[in-house]
Order: C-alpha cells, then structure tokens, then sequence
C-alpha cells in the first residue's frame, strides 16, 4: 500500500480518538530485525577498535 496516503490521512483524524503506527516500521522490524542487526555487527567488525571491543564481550550490540 505504499503511497496511498495513509500518513497523510492519519493526521487528519484526531490523536486523541486514533493511535497510528506505521505498518512499514512493523514489518520491518519483525522480519527484518535479524537481517538489520547482522548488517550492523558485521560493519562495526570493520573498525578495530569496536571488533576488539565485540570480541572480548565488552560491549554488544542489539536492537531496542
């Protein structure tokens, strides 16, 4: 449905009598939460200092 204008029309109705999200964002983040992530990880592997940081399990990296 994209470029119907579900934004466009969600900001015409009153907030307080409709909660809108986006259906992009819901998706996106239920399949393609792992994906994204991956991605991130191995970037954050291309910089010595993060790789190091990664590996000794100083810090890690995880969606919210």
């Amino acid at each position: 449905m994209s470029g119907v204008g579900k934004t466009t029309l969600a900001a015409k109705v009153p907030s307080e009598a409709w909660f809108h999200f986006s259906a992009d964002y819901r998706i996106g983040t239920r399949y393609l939460a792992e994906p994204i992530l991956d991605n991130v990880k191995r970037e954050a592997m291309k910089v010595p200092f993060l790789a190091d940081l990664l590996r000794s399990d100083s810090i890690y990296i995880n969606h919210n």
